[in-house]
């Protein structure tokens, strides 16, 4: 049988295990485990304490063995300013600078004008020089119309919705309904001062579209000619047949003759080499005549 142990002995043994549990392993200070930590980034940066060493500056180089030859741009960002320029410094700074200011003149002459005539252009850039100054003229009026009203810009006519105006010219508020967002109440409401505004430039703005018509479409004239003189150009020459071919040798022309004998004699000494005792098994005397 198992001895009886009184139930304050049970509480005294399990409180005394608990104790051993809370107090018996010795708790690290932590203190010593930043140190501890400290010390191992000090083994890996390769130096035990003291003031951190300021590494002299070297030259710049090229790892790639590929480009190990050429001299590497000594060039870096010496500031920047809170407008998000910088100011470059190094031997080569001058010339980064300039050759960034040559790619930038670059781009922007390579940029072309937009060619589709889209009715509701989607950003600015979309649109032409005579336009964009129009478009310009639109959303200042806009914004006044907007703080007189106490209201945001957004409310009185979308940017969208002005591009479309200059693209599309409308005569009336009618007509500016079927312009892209264009509803019967920001119509009504401020359509006949946009248009005021508009109409001193409208009839320049016409003249321009259909100019850009008539070049696209002699452009589009100019390109299929010179596909189709191309195409010309690049037929091969094809000799007309006659209805009655040749069928023997006595039925070829003069000039035809030394043709046919070379054929001839090709066949023969072809079959010859293959091992075939009759030549025709190349091909009639007839298809060369006909050849």
């Amino acid at each position: 049988p198992q001895p009886t142990v009184p139930l304050h002995a049970k509480a005294r043994g399990g409180s005394a295990h608990r104790r051993s549990r809370r107090f018996g392993a010795r708790a690290r200070s932590p203190r010593k485990e930043r140190k501890k930590v400290l010390s191992l980034k000090e083994h890996k940066s390769g130096r035990q304490g003291g003031p951190k060493v300021q590494r002299p500056p070297t030259e710049p180089s090229r790892k790639s063995g590929r480009i190990a030859a050429l001299p590497a741009p000594s060039v870096f960002i010496d500031a920047e300013h809170s407008n998000g320029k910088v100011v470059l410094g190094g031997v080569d700074a001058n010339a980064a600078a300039q050759a960034a200011a040559e790619k930038t003149e670059e781009e922007a002459a390579s940029a072309a004008a937009p060619l589709d005539e889209d009715p509701a252009p989607a950003s600015e850039a979309e649109l032409f020089p005579n336009e964009a100054l129009v478009y310009g003229l639109l959303r200042d009026e806009k914004n006044r119309i907007a703080r007189e009203n106490d209201c945001a810009a957004y409310h009185v006519a979308q940017n969208r919705a002005l591009m479309a105006m200059v693209r599309c010219v409308p005569r009336s508020v009618e007509a500016l309904l079927s312009c892209w967002g264009w509803g019967e109440a920001k119509a009504r409401s401020h359509g006949a001062r946009l248009l005021a505004t508009l109409e001193p430039h409208a009839a320049a703005l016409r003249e321009a579209r259909r100019g850009r018509a008539a070049d696209r479409q002699e452009a589009a004239g100019a390109t299929e000619a010179a596909g189709e003189a191309a195409g010309a150009e690049g037929e091969e020459e094809v000799l007309e047949v006659e209805d009655d071919l040749p069928k023997t040798r006595d039925d070829l022309r003069p000039q035809e003759l030394p043709a046919y004998e070379a054929m001839l004699a090709w066949k023969r000494a072809r079959a010859k080499e293959l091992g075939y005792n009759d030549p025709c098994v190349i091909c009639h005397n007839r298809t060369l005549c006909e050849l």
